[in-house]
């Protein structure tokens, strides 16, 4: 069973509710991620560029749809990070992204990964919108 990750958005200590899994922080002073080893938050090697898609959930309204992105980098040990882009997609308004909460999840496979984008209020997503994300190995 892969070691599960968490992903927090403000560092604190001791992290409740992580034990056995990996815990990562995006320092935004310096843009370094950092990985919490139990005792201190510890600086991961240089990031890696940015990768940027378009997933389209088509013209009907879903919850959440799957999508397999093809990136060369990614091996099966990877830790890929993908966010929703503050961008928003093509003949999309940039208030849709703030109507809606999002949670985008990726599973590393060697040569691609999954990203798995859904809503977590039960709204509906459809058409376009523009994910980014960073490969860690």
């Amino acid at each position: 069973m892969a070691t599960p990750l968490l992903y927090v958005e403000q560092p604190s200590e001791p992290i409740v509710g992580a034990e056995g899994a990996t815990v990562f922080w995006f320092d935004t002073t310096d843009y370094i991620l950092k990985r919490y080893n139990g005792v201190i938050w510890e600086s991961i090697a240089p990031p890696s560029p940015v990768g940027i898609f378009e997933v389209d959930f088509g013209p009907l309204p879903l919850y959440e749809k799957t999508f397999n992105i093809i990136d060369t980098r990614v091996l099966a040990t990877s830790v890929v990070i993908p966010l929703m882009s503050g961008n928003p997609a093509p003949g999309k308004e940039a208030d849709e992204l703030q109507m809606d909460n999002f949670m985008v999840t990726a599973i590393a496979h060697a040569g691609n990964f999954d990203v798995t984008v859904r809503t977590t209020d039960g709204s509906y997503l459809a058409d376009k919108f523009i994910i980014t994300y960073q490969v860690i190995n």
